[in-house]
């Protein structure tokens, strides 16, 4: 594996860079907002975050990838995450 592959693979990204800031007019990668990116989580839809700090989360830049290449496929069923939530009894 090449040095670059190898730092893709490691690289992580934080939700702003994934939603962008519409404080700031930062774009993110991909056109969603913020509740229907952690309800995406929540479902199983989109990768789960890594815990980087107490209050910290960021993603895999390979999975965000791997998800922006499953949309442009039109598979938006399959599931990225690695553990989905369990469901909830209620």
């Amino acid at each position: 594996m090449q040095r670059n592959q190898v730092e893709r693979s490691r690289a992580l990204v934080r939700i702003s860079g994934i939603i962008g800031n519409p404080r700031t007019g930062e774009r993110g990668l991909l056109p969603i907002g913020r509740t229907s990116w952690y309800n995406g989580i929540a479902s199983g839809r989109f990768p789960q975050p890594i815990k980087i700090g107490p209050r910290m989360s960021a993603w895999r830049l390979a999975d965000i990838e791997d998800l922006i290449e499953r949309f442009e496929r039109g598979d938006r069923s399959a599931s990225l995450a690695r553990s989905p939530l369990p469901a909830r009894e209620v």
